[in-house]
């Protein structure tokens, strides 16, 4: 009966450790299932800005070119008490809908898209031109 159960064990450690060094297998991007987010995105932004403080306003997004999951593009926005601005971005979405943005010359944007064409936006930055902003965007027709 003792080799029986030292028997059983030795199988159920193997088999654990094959369970536990399975190598992991390696997500494969099926490129039909990267949405396409060219187009021009418009909405609202609301939040906080330094020198303006706290604000709503309307924000463009133009997503100009995408290759794959990567896209460029520039954003447009008047925020009241301030002068029209214009950015420049790059930006990324994963296979899982996140998206992230990298404004010039700074910002952060990290989002999710809602749908295939609506996406909610957090925007950020630090430093002398701080600001928190939550964008709600939708794609205009094409």
């Amino acid at each position: 009966m003792k080799i029986a159960w030292a028997i059983l064990v030795i199988v159920l450690g193997v088999l654990g450790c094959s369970i536990l060094t399975t190598a992991a297998e390696t997500a494969v991007i099926n490129p039909d299932s990267i949405p396409n987010l060219t187009g021009i995105w418009k909405g609202t932004s609301s939040g906080y800005m330094v020198g303006l403080g706290f604000t709503e306003d309307s924000m463009i997004y133009n997503i100009t070119e995408q290759k794959g999951q990567s896209f460029i593009g520039y954003k447009e926005y008047q925020f009241e008490g301030d002068e029209p601005g214009r950015e420049d971005f790059a930006g990324i979405i994963t296979v899982d809908g996140t998206i992230y943005i990298v404004d010039y010359p700074g910002g952060t944007v990290i989002g999710t898209m809602i749908g295939s064409d609506e996406m909610n936006l957090n925007s950020f930055n630090d430093g002398d031109e701080t600001y928190v902003f939550i964008s709600t965007l939708k794609r205009e027709d094409n």
